[in-house]
């Protein structure tokens, strides 16, 4: 529907480097007439001639953009002259909206039957959805997955990559959507990894934590930007957010659908005895308290799994509950988010546990400084 109503229009897309290109080619296929404005200078040649090859005019700032071509509807990500754009486009009544929410629209009617699932905030987004991935490997079903480490579609043992490439700018969902359509890759789940907000596609949406002294995106605010995801909800969908973090709750008042607090805190919907785990403890038990799920349940339950020997620590907790969290808003059966969890493998990169010999070894490649000041942490509290 929104694609028919895009058709013919000219479009302004600001900001190239957080997706631009992944929406002026959708916009383009769609038979839009989108202008791209490459306000951080980050186009390549290659990029150029793409652009080029498609017919889409490229402009350095966002005033040549307009005065040659008179958009009709402005889509902007992130832009250092945001504030000037803002105003120019309400004082002339030029539609304005993120390309989060762009990508909303244009994908809507291709979604609306397919589950969908969106995942945003810091600390945790890359393992929530191996485990996912993990876990609907055990349902039988086809479901599609865009992560940092790539596109693929998961139909049991088998995975078919979509796209080598990682991306979480919210507007690659529209390339990895096309291209599995286009390779004939029919899925009835989709899970989107989205970092600068949340599109609106959602029927569950997970807010795993929000860095506030992040300056960028709406607002040159994380806090804002990650809004979006609770802003653009669908009606009837399901937000899980992060117990712990004070931001992350908060986004329970900015929707009118159902929430569920997940993680160790006061209040929780989804939570467990655990605050950190260690290999060697067990098996980890779920505590569910009036969650709830698309299908309008309220469950009040418990159920147990055993988590891989290399989880570790605090975040390993996390993730857990926050991955089985979504299954569970999604209807998933436990049996088969206990076999997934315990089946994970978790992603390079992260924080890890091994034992050789008498050694008892944590392993965090990782490079961030934050990364690496939890792992330290982590480190000392499983040495006391």
């Amino acid at each position: 529907m929104y694609a028919d109503r895009v058709a013919g229009v000219p479009v302004c897309v600001v900001d190239m480097t957080h997706g631009g290109m992944d929406l002026c080619a959708a916009l383009s296929r769609r038979g839009a007439l989108p202008v791209a404005v490459d306000v951080h200078r980050t186009l390549k040649n290659a990029d150029l001639r793409i652009l080029q090859k498609g017919g889409i005019p490229v402009f350095a700032s966002f005033a040549e953009a307009v005065s040659a071509h008179s958009p009709e509807v402005v889509m902007m990500q992130y832009a250092p002259d945001r504030e000037a754009i803002t105003a120019y486009c309400g004082e002339t009544g030029l539609p304005l909206m993120t390309h989060a929410k762009a990508t909303g629209l244009i994908l809507g009617e291709r979604l609306a039957s397919v589950a969908t699932t969106e995942i945003t905030g810091a600390r945790g987004k890359s393992t929530v959805m191996g485990m996912l991935s993990s876990i609907m490997s055990h349902t039988g079903e086809p479901s599609l997955f865009m992560t940092s480490m790539g596109a693929y579609v998961q139909h049991g043992s088998e995975r078919t990559i979509i796209c080598g490439q990682g991306s979480i700018t919210p507007s690659h969902a529209l390339h990895v959507v096309d291209a599995a359509d286009a390779a004939g890759c029919a899925f009835s789940s989709c899970f989107l990894e989205i970092s600068l907000g949340g599109t609106g596609l959602g029927d569950v949406c997970s807010v795993l934590g929000i860095p506030l002294e992040l300056r960028a995106g709406i607002g040159r605010s994380a806090f804002f930007s990650k809004a979006q995801m609770a802003e653009l909800m669908r009606p009837g969908a399901v937000l899980n957010v992060n117990a712990s973090d004070p931001p992350s709750r908060s986004l329970r008042l900015l929707t009118g659908t159902r929430c569920n607090v997940v993680g160790n805190a006061p209040g929780a919907s989804l939570f467990t005895t655990r605050n950190a785990w260690y290999s060697g403890d067990g098996e980890l038990t779920l505590n569910l308290a009036a969650f709830s799920t698309l299908c309008n349940d309220s469950l009040t339950s418990a159920f147990s799994l055993a988590p891989p020997p290399r989880l570790f620590g605090t975040m390993a907790v996390d993730t857990m509950l926050a991955a089985a969290g979504v299954a569970l808003a999604l209807g998933v059966p436990t049996a088969s988010i206990r076999a997934g969890i315990s089946a994970y493998e978790p992603l390079p990169r992260r924080m890890v546990f091994s034992r050789e010999g008498g050694v008892h070894r944590i392993t965090n490649t990782a490079t961030s400084k934050e990364t690496t000041l939890l792992a330290l942490d982590e480190a000392a509290r499983y040495a006391r």
